[in-house]
């Protein structure tokens, strides 16, 4: 039902929608599942007013694995400006 639509579009929907239902926007919890971590990526779901994000791992070896979450480590205070 959402389309091709992005969460720009389709955050301000659903707590129209939500409303319009009588309940509060804010009771509603939009969590990205999957993200590619980025800098801009949460920057941007922070200005959407999303407060949590799944990150993807990509699948491979241990040292392949861990290597990415130690890049990953580059995010975390931005991520933690989310909540």
């Amino acid at each position: 039902p959402i389309g091709g639509s992005g969460l720009a579009d389709v955050i301000p929907r659903l707590h129209r929608f939500t409303e319009e239902r009588g309940r509060n926007p804010a009771d509603i919890a939009v969590i990205p599942f999957g993200t590619i971590g980025s800098a801009a990526k949460l920057e941007h779901y922070a200005e959407l007013g999303i407060k949590e994000v799944v990150l993807r791992v990509p699948s491979g070896s241990a040292d392949e694995i861990q290597a990415e979450l130690d890049s990953s480590t580059a995010l975390l205070p931005i991520a933690a400006a989310l909540g």
